[in-house]
């Protein structure tokens, strides 16, 4: 799969990357390039063993727990948007990702870079 630039025009694109149960690791926060980088080892029926990365670019906001209230899991549950959140009077979208585990992701961005490696 090529590149796939999503930005708050081409939110729906998310609905269709299938990255329910991909396990998540490390994951990067630059924060003097307001960049978000994280990667993700899919594990649905098509797309075994691929690793993609989502890189958000022009972030906003960066937060996430790990407290893991239904026990320990490091897999997607769901990932769900916002197509307008306004932070410091700028527009730009918010990406949720709940994890297995109950912990939450939340990152406010204007773009994301996805890519998908075999």
């Amino acid at each position: 799969m090529n590149e796939i630039i999503i930005s708050i025009n081409n939110l729906s694109v998310l609905d269709e990357l299938d990255m329910h149960d991909g396990k998540l690791g490390e994951i990067k926060c630059d924060y003097a390039n307001h960049e978000v980088w994280i990667p993700i080892e899919l594990d649905s029926p098509k797309k075994r063993n691929i690793k993609a990365i989502m890189r958000f670019n022009y972030v906003k906001m960066f937060s996430m727990k790990i407290l893991e209230p239904w026990g320990a899991g490091m897999y997607v549950n769901e990932v769900k948007y916002k197509r307008f959140k306004e932070v410091n009077s700028e527009i730009c979208f918010e990406v949720t990702i709940i994890l297995n585990s109950g912990d939450v992701l939340k990152i406010a961005s204007e773009q994301i870079e996805y890519n998908e490696v075999v």
